[in-house]
């Protein structure tokens, strides 16, 4: 689950990341870093400033009416609302 867009993940630190970048320089290879803009996790803040309506955040995601689950609540994916 993306919940940072600006950091690592927690078991690999910064200075781990610039120093595979130096190594992988000093043999003329590239590092290429993935951001992954179009999806993010339910913890991340965009989302939960979403869910509570806080401009600007209020179309970050669709958000569609849920369909109702068998036994009653809604169901996935538009259960948060």
């Amino acid at each position: 689950h993306i919940t940072d867009f600006r950091d690592v993940v927690p078991n690999v630190s910064m200075k781990t990341i610039k120093e595979l970048i130096k190594l992988a320089n000093k043999k003329e290879q590239k590092i290429i870093l993935e951001l992954d803009p179009n999806h993010s996790g339910i913890e991340h803040i965009w989302f939960n400033k979403s869910i509570h309506r806080e401009e600007p955040y209020t179309d970050y995601y669709v958000w569609a009416s849920p369909k109702m689950a068998d036994g009653g609540g809604k169901a996935p994916p538009n259960n948060w609302l």
